[in-house]
């Protein structure tokens, strides 16, 4: 008889340890792109009008909808490379030429950044056959070629032999502008040019240069609103991206700052760590994420400043992450929505905060779990936690929650909502609240009340109804067991 109960256990604790492992062997990687744009063979003609040749070429987006937005596509010849961009822009900025000779930025304008011999040179002042050029909606010219980033508008632009057009649109909503920038000039005697590969084995690396963007938006000559910058590092050429050569860019390729996740169909996301670090587009930098064959894009927008990592904890059916940046608030914030597929409806946690050379750490579960309290009411049970916004130390830290309690009684069950203070991030344990629930409380007051305080085990809302299924059915088994093997005792005894 004992031994039949000892198997009874072990078969019940096998089967419960194989349910987790299931359970839990479900995730799928995903992978993020970097801070590369590719240009593709073209010499098109320079007159603010886009040559379908671009469209073989990566297209590089930066702005927002609500202020002023561009596309920036680039092709490239053994002589020159050529830059084109649509910008909307919902308010057009001209200013006079004595305030262009002085802030010319503060004309609605597109910068381009070219370090021809990549450099990556981290001093300010422009190294030599670098360039830093302007080009605004009236198609007035200016940047650095070998002065101070930044400094406004230099004679020697014209020794570049830059050549550059623009085009305001007819319904008004926005302009374009193309540029023809010189791949090789000389200085005092010194040439400063890329190395190109003609080799016939080179079709898909010819060459590159160090290489950004940057969008002025302004509202009047006084000043200008906004800029969006694709690197996080304008300010010095090491912290520019690259433009890569190619015969033909492959259509995989030409959307260089758009994150591409792609989720197998029915399946969940891993936990771990995911890191943005080579993607550094300021704001509405697209994550695209694949499921179930269908593609939806979502604004991601990464910090001006640095790269993103976070550390992502998921249990298991959470699907779709989706990072975004808050409106009116400081750009290192963001708000993370994932898809709850338990629930079927997104979440979302607010005002995650990204510093440099920290992981912001996510714990995103259901939480679940018991404990025993005095008196009639035989078992609480935590059924879910809705985080409130708190940020600490760029950890989510829930100093506030809503759960709901599920009270059991001899005659009935009540479910109600309650508040709890938490002392720590959700890691693995939650002090539970000084009171407990009695019959006929009304539904927004905790009665103090003695209780014998446990802590509360963090599992999935699968893995406890599994566990009770589980437990319920060895139980039962059990009684069986035992029933069988009393009943036989029984038999024996009357015989005897």
């Amino acid at each position: 008889m004992k031994k039949r109960i000892a198997l009874s256990i072990t078969a019940f604790l096998a089967f419960a340890s194989l349910s987790h492992t299931l359970l839990h062997s479900n995730y799928q990687p995903v992978s993020a792109a970097g801070g590369t744009a590719y240009a593709s063979y073209g010499t098109p003609t320079i007159d603010a009008d886009k040559d379908d040749r671009y469209d073989f070429s990566s297209v590089i987006s930066l702005g927002a909808e609500s202020t002023a937005r561009c596309d920036v596509y680039a092709l490239w010849d053994y002589d020159h490379v050529y830059v084109f961009s649509n910008i909307w822009d919902k308010t057009l900025s001209h200013i006079d030429n004595d305030v262009f000779d002085v802030t010319p930025w503060y004309s609605d304008s597109l910068e381009i950044f070219i370090d021809r011999t990549s450099s990556r040179s981290s001093n300010t002042n422009m190294p030599y056959g670098n360039v830093q050029l302007r080009v605004d909606l009236d198609n007035r010219l200016s940047g650095m070629c070998n002065g101070v980033i930044w400094a406004g508008k230099e004679n020697n632009i014209e020794s570049q032999v830059v050549t550059s057009a623009a085009k305001i649109w007819d319904d008004g909503t926005g302009y374009s502008i193309e540029i023809k920038i010189p791949l090789s000039i000389e200085y005092n005697g010194v040439t400063y040019a890329p190395t190109l590969n003609r080799g016939d084995d080179a079709a898909d690396n010819r060459g590159s240069v160090g290489y950004d963007l940057m969008l002025n938006n302004a509202i009047d000559s006084s000043t200008r609103q906004d800029t969006y910058t694709w690197s996080a590092g304008v300010g010095a050429p090491a912290g520019w991206n690259t433009l890569r050569f190619m015969d033909e860019v492959p259509e995989e390729l030409r959307t260089a700052n758009i994150e591409k996740v792609f989720i197998p169909a029915n399946s969940n996301i891993a936990a771990g760590a995911y890191a943005f670090s080579d993607t550094v587009c300021a704001f509405d930098k697209f994550l695209f994420y694949a499921l179930d064959n269908n593609m939806e894009t979502y604004s991601q927008g990464l910090s001006k400043f640095w790269s993103l990592t976070i550390d992502y904890r998921f249990e298991v059916e959470i699907e779709k992450i989706v990072v975004r940046t808050h409106a009116d608030v400081y750009p290192t914030n963001f708000k993370v929505e994932y898809y709850n597929s338990k629930y079927s409806e997104w979440e979302t946690v607010w005002d995650v905060e990204n510093n440099p050379g920290v992981v912001m750490t996510l714990n995103i579960e259901d939480q679940i779990g018991q404990y025993f309290i005095d008196g009639p009411t035989i078992t609480t049970r935590f059924v879910r936690f809705v985080p409130h916004t708190n940020v600490s130390n760029a950890q989510i830290s829930y100093s506030y929650a809503l759960y709901e309690l599920q009270t059991f009684t001899p005659d009935r069950i009540q479910t109600v909502t309650r508040a709890a203070t938490l002392d720590s991030p959700i890691d693995g344990t939650i002090p539970e609240p000084q009171g407990t629930v009695i019959n006929n409380t009304p539904s927004d007051e905790i009665v103090d009340a003695p209780y014998s305080p446990k802590t509360v085990s963090l599992l999935s809302k699968t893995d406890t109804i599994m566990g009770w299924t589980i437990l319920g059915l060895s139980i039962s088994g059990l009684g069986i067991v035992l029933g069988i093997c009393l009943f036989k005792h029984k038999k024996r005894k009357e015989i005897k």
